[in-house]
């Protein structure tokens, strides 16, 4: 599966309507955008857990609060805390497949951390973020830099084919993507 998101859809993932009309629908439906505290706490102690490694515990805490209000902003119906907590999800049962699953965690943590619908350049704010981020919890470079290129990626869908933790982010990220552009047509 992941390997056939890499070419033959990748036409299919830059329209618009996936990012638009297909989550705003779903969200009509199921509406994710007010995440309730035992998530939010979840999610808390899973961050802090994640990046005790690479930053202080004010760092940590700081990082979380800043990513917690993006995801909570009100105009957000798909870009959410609970469509992180859902990649994270994906992340735990394929870990083991991974050479680095922290950049894919990074990567799912930043990569929709800027959501602003009328706007052409979330990705590359999100990425602005990261960087922020990564500066400021001294982060190796070659991680920080490759962070970048996927959160970049989720615009472009364009992927290095040699890069299997990026087909495999772009895969579930897509994955996620076509599930809830099908389940609008039946809704």
């Amino acid at each position: 599966i992941i390997i056939c998101f890499g070419l033959s859809f990748s036409s299919f993932f830059q329209t618009k309507y996936i990012h638009t009309t297909a989550y705003t629908t779903y969200n009509s439906t199921v509406k994710q955008s007010n995440i309730n505290c035992d998530m939010s706490s979840s999610l808390q102690s899973r961050w802090a857990s994640f990046v005790k490694s690479v930053s202080s515990p004010e760092i940590s805490s700081k990082w979380f609060d800043i990513l917690k209000v993006h995801y909570d902003e009100s105009w957000r119906h798909y870009h959410t805390l609970s469509h992180i907590s859902e990649l994270l999800e994906h992340l735990d049962h394929s870990i083991s497949e991974l050479k680095r699953p922290d950049i894919c965690a990074f990567s799912i943590w930043f990569h929709d951390s800027i959501y602003e619908p009328k706007r052409g350049d979330n990705e590359e704010q999100s990425a602005v973020l990261w960087k922020d981020f990564s500066k400021e919890a001294s982060i190796d470079q070659h991680v920080s830099s490759t962070v970048e290129k996927y959160i970049l990626c989720t615009k472009t869908h364009v992927v290095d084919e040699g890069d299997t933790d990026l087909l495999y982010f772009m895969g579930m990220y897509s994955f996620l993507v076509i599930f809830v552009s099908a389940l609008c047509r039946f809704c």
